[in-house]
């Protein structure tokens, strides 16, 4: 009897802490979340300013689009999967001197813009490279709050293959370019649309709502 009795008491104690590892789990997923995690990057970067996809979607939209200088602080193959329109990749590891010897003449007037995945490394960049964007005579400096996870998580529009947007822009401004060529290349401009986003890594990928728009390849 006594043995039955330690057995299930054995048994109970295994279900209790099964329960409360998954308990446990499913509290940090709620605290693991993108809402969370732009505020833990507001208490730790006090001094950067955060623009929300909202206004920048509608800004984007509006003939004052060329005022803003969008920058993907993501690695290239993350990049290549998806950007949002027109944006410039920036490698995490850029150093300052190298920034501002490639765009230090755009800045002036423009407000900047950084982005990544959920907004860490934006941020860090943001930061880093602030004052530097100031004396250079940015209007503002801004993170994208959520980063293109929370622009994905909204529909909201993403590109691959800048190249091929730039080359589209460069012929539909040249006014030798026949109609028929003009429309081939909006079409392959349109074709450059996609729904992917890659994810990081499993882990943070959990962020991105639509699992079927992660994706490790363009």
């Amino acid at each position: 009897m006594e043995r039955v009795q330690a057995y299930l008491l054995k048994g109970a104690i295994t279900v209790a802490i099964l329960l409360a590892g998954i308990l446990n789990a499913q509290a940090e997923m709620k605290l693991f979340s993108l809402k969370n995690i732009h505020q833990n990057i507001v208490d730790d970067y006090k001094s950067v300013k955060h623009i929300s996809r909202e206004k920048l979607m509608a800004a984007l939209q509006t003939k004052d689009k060329d005022n803003y200088l969008i920058f993907d602080v993501r690695e290239k193959d993350e990049f290549e999967v998806s950007h949002i329109k027109d944006a410039k990749l920036l490698l995490p590891s850029t150093w300052k001197s190298s920034f501002l010897k490639k765009y230090g003449e755009q800045i002036k007037g423009k407000e900047i813009i950084f982005y990544c995945s959920v907004g860490v490394r934006s941020t860090k960049m943001a930061n880093y490279l602030g004052q530097s964007l100031k004396e250079k005579g940015a209007k503002e400096i801004y993170n994208l709050e959520e980063g293109i996870f929370g622009w994905a998580n909204q529909g909201a529009p993403l590109y691959k293959f800048d190249e091929d947007e730039k080359n589209t822009k460069a012929k539909l401004n040249d006014k030798k370019h026949s109609r028929i060529e003009v429309s081939k290349n909006q079409t392959q401009k349109e074709a450059n649309t996609t729904t992917k986003v890659h994810p990081y890594n499993n882990h943070w990928g959990q962020l991105i709502n639509d699992e079927s728009i992660r994706s490790y390849v363009p």
